[in-house]
């Protein structure tokens, strides 16, 4: 996983695998993690798991981050608790071939200081 620091208030997160791009979207952390115009990268696991939601199933993506593997110094330590927001991609489909809404999705649960 890649993050860039773009500004004070809306680090993007990039997930990644060897030589590819997951295209899943992206992540405006809301927080300043990374220095501006830098970039971390990260070991990171990516799990998926169906849940139903009001008798709909969903794939639900989640992504752990593990250690630094380049750019640790460009971290900044974050105190803001804030709320994440998703924006989708089109080229993410169901298993049925039907791309996925483009409407950005906000985190869910207590505001909390993610990392």
């Amino acid at each position: 996983m890649q993050g860039l620091g773009t500004e004070n208030t809306g680090d993007t997160v990039d997930i990644q695998r060897p030589r590819s791009t997951v295209n899943l979207g992206s992540v405006n952390t809301k927080g300043n993690f990374i220095k501006n115009r830098k970039t971390t990268t990260f070991n990171s696991t990516m799990t998926a798991a169906t849940v139903t939601i009001a008798g709909v199933p969903k794939t639900v993506i989640t992504v752990t981050l593990g250690a630094p593997t380049n750019g640790s110094g460009s971290l900044r330590v974050s105190g803001t608790a804030a709320t994440m927001v998703w924006t989708p991609s089109s080229s993410v489909t169901s298993l049925s071939g039907v791309a996925s809404s483009l409407i950005p999705t906000n985190e869910t649960g207590t505001v909390d200081r993610d990392f």
